[in-house]
């Protein structure tokens, strides 16, 4: 299977387990998944960085790297 389907697979699996969810644990998950964004905001903006200068040496166009 290729990668892009097992992210699907797992999106929809999560989807359904989040819908058994109550409000306050659904909160709590989406604080914890703020809270690993944030502490990882410099590796994101570094990677971000690396994704768009491959993009430009490839010969993106710059409506597709905004």
């Amino acid at each position: 299977m290729t990668e892009l389907v097992l992210m699907g697979e797992k999106a929809l699996k999560a989807k359904q387990d989040t819908a058994k969810l109550q409000i306050k644990e659904k909160n709590n998950a989406l604080t914890a998944i703020a809270d690993a964004i944030v502490a990882a905001t410099n590796e994101i903006i570094k990677a971000n960085e690396i994704d768009m200068e491959n993009g430009r040496n490839a010969g993106m166009k710059q409506g597709l790297l905004d």
